[in-house]
């Protein structure tokens, strides 16, 4: 699963694999990005997106159940995709 998210604090998963994490700003244009975080009231320079805890995995080392998205695997297009479907 392709999770898109900002976050201020670590996000949690539990009892999940094959978990792949990108950054919410990485599939919606700057000025409708801007205006999110602006009313939502938050800082985009402060974001865990990429600090998953995982409690099925305690260890040091990494998780194998989560990863971050290489850049060629996000899919900017997707937020249109999804909103349009909203009209």
């Amino acid at each position: 699963m392709d999770i898109y998210l900002h976050v201020t604090s670590e996000p949690i998963i539990e009892d999940c694999t094959d978990m792949r994490f990108a950054p919410y700003g990485q599939v919606l244009p700057s000025e409708q990005l801007d205006r999110l975080f602006e009313v939502a009231q938050l800082d985009q320079t402060k974001n865990f997106y990429d600090h998953v805890k995982d409690f099925n995995w305690l260890r040091q080392q990494q998780s194998p159940n989560w990863r971050v998205l290489d850049a060629t695997e996000v899919k900017p297009d997707l937020a249109q995709r999804v909103l349009s479907k909203d009209q």
